[in-house]
């Protein structure tokens, strides 16, 4: 059996993950000023497909969607579109709206805890992209395979 994580547990260390996550985020901003394109993946995620980064169309951040909408926190308040998209595979062209993105994610992330869900940070992330003006590019699902889906 594969553990779900600290989402799906009582008496985890959410001050730990919540480390993590801003250790993620301020990764992110660092390589992405080193770097044409970052990529990020969940550890809890296989590469299916290897990325193209030669997508037509002008776009910031190119992530997956996923069927069901998360609307908790913050994004209870979205429209429903643009759709719900996992986090778990990210791909961050060098752009002045993506750096928008993730300092928006960044401080969104630092100053929002609403003790239900402590260390969720998509729904955060959705609200950064329609703050900041992000251009989305959805990937098709065969991009990334989340492990515990196969």
């Amino acid at each position: 059996r594969v553990s779900t994580g600290c989402r799906r547990r009582s008496g985890c260390a959410d001050e730990l993950v919540r480390a993590l996550r801003v250790a993620r985020i301020a990764h992110l901003r660092r390589l992405l000023t080193e770097y044409d394109y970052v990529v990020s993946m969940d550890a809890d995620s296989l590469a299916c497909q290897k990325p193209d980064f030669a997508l037509k169309g002008a776009w910031d951040v190119a992530l997956r969607p996923v069927p069901v909408a998360v609307r908790k926190g913050p994004a209870r308040d979205l429209p429903p579109y643009p759709p719900e998209f996992s986090g778990a595979l990210l791909i961050l062209r060098n752009t002045t709206a993506t750096q928008n993105l993730l300092e928006t994610w960044a401080a969104l992330y630092a100053s929002y805890n609403d003790g239900k869900h402590p260390t969720s940070d998509q729904p955060l992330l959705r609200v950064a992209l329609r703050a900041a003006g992000a251009r989305v590019r959805y990937l098709p699902v065969r991009y990334g395979c989340a492990v515990w889906s196969a």
